[in-house]
């Protein structure tokens, strides 16, 4: 009984301590804010690999783990394959500290400044609606809630514990009918 007990708070107990798991592919919703000019704007990117504490770069080269990243801003959608350099996202400590990105889409162009979370829009055809601002980003909700998860399943586990232990112990003659006989 105080085997099943112990092995059982165990399992609870790292279900409640587990750290929250870094998904190998991460997905954050932007949005710009302008402080000069009239467009604001939203967008997404996504990093494949984990974010570690220091300093993490991801690139839009091959390879460099930057997958996709998608704007919308004046009804324009500025993607990856708009860019007309290397874009990158840059996290320091776990938390985001750049993103660097300048494309071209129909004559507009879209520049977000290396030196931190600044954007500038151009509208060439319409210098009215050119903007700069800021740039906010907060990551997407996690697909799967894995602490919530291990909680659970370790609850399950306990009682099913409970149950095979009650189970044997009942079929089991007890001491008193066996001295008895």
């Amino acid at each position: 009984m105080w085997r099943v007990l112990i092995v059982g708070l165990a399992a609870v107990f790292v279900g409640h301590v587990a750290q929250p798991a870094w998904a190998s592919t991460l997905t954050y919703d932007l949005t710009l804010t302008n402080t000069s000019g009239p467009t604001d704007g939203n967008g997404s990117f996504t990093v494949n690999g984990p974010v570690n504490n220091g300093t993490d770069t991801f690139t839009s080269n091959t390879n460099g783990g930057l997958d996709s990243l998608s704007i919308w801003i004046n009804g324009e959608d500025f993607t990856l394959q708009n860019a007309l350099t290397t874009s990158s996202i840059t996290f320091n400590n776990g938390a985001l500290t750049n993103v660097s990105y300048f494309g071209e889409q129909d004559g507009f162009k879209l520049d977000l400044l290396t030196s931190g979370l600044y954007y500038l829009y151009v509208d060439a055809n319409n210098w009215n609606l050119s903007s700069s601002g800021t740039i906010s980003a907060f990551a997407a909700p996690s697909v799967a809630p894995l602490p919530t998860t291990s909680v659970l399943f370790a609850t399950g586990l306990l009682g099913f514990a409970v149950l095979m232990y009650r189970r044997r112990a009942s079929a089991r003659p007890s001491s008193a009918a066996s001295a008895i006989a």
